[in-house]
């Protein structure tokens, strides 16, 4: 585990695994970052979490850590995952994404650049945020969200 020298103290932050995250990180209370990834092939090979460059992450964020060794899980910059969210194993957040409260992204997930996901909204494995789309409260998807869509809550794309 390494963590940055400016890396505030906030009470009852979990870091598990081989863990990396740079001191403009912000975990607050109750977060779990580098678990053990929820995956029925984990063989127990040290993989691993990297959030070195600025992310904030707010009460009961839970991040789980790639599920093989090859491939490293981390973030982008500046991005802001608000309570309660989950992003899985694998997953790749690209630069200043927000993320509501109640979020869950699934595991080898990717959101571009400047998307947003609105509360208690969810996406499917392997699914692809576009730059700059937005998926509005109580959306869920399957299918990737082009760049500068809109996914609502019933699953369709607005106009």
């Amino acid at each position: 585990m390494a963590l940055g020298p400016q890396l505030p103290h906030r009470a009852a932050r979990a870091f598990d695994g081989h863990t990396a995250a740079g001191g403009n990180n912000a975990f607050h209370s109750g977060c779990v970052s580098a678990s053990a990834r929820s995956d029925l092939e984990i063989r127990g090979e040290p993989t691993r979490l990297r959030n070195w460059r600025p992310q904030y992450f707010r009460e009961h964020v839970t991040v789980h850590r790639s599920n093989n060794e090859a491939e490293e899980r981390l973030s982008d910059s500046h991005n802001f995952l608000m309570a309660h969210c989950h992003v899985g194993h694998n997953a790749r957040m690209a630069d200043h994404v927000i993320v509501a409260n109640g979020a869950f992204a699934r595991g080898h997930v990717l959101v571009q650049d400047r998307a947003f996901v609105s509360a208690i909204a969810w996406w499917h494995q392997f699914v692809r945020v576009g730059t700059l789309a937005l998926m509005q409260g109580g959306a869920a998807i399957s299918k990737d969200l082009p760049p500068f869509c809109v996914a609502r809550g019933d699953m369709e794309f607005a106009d």
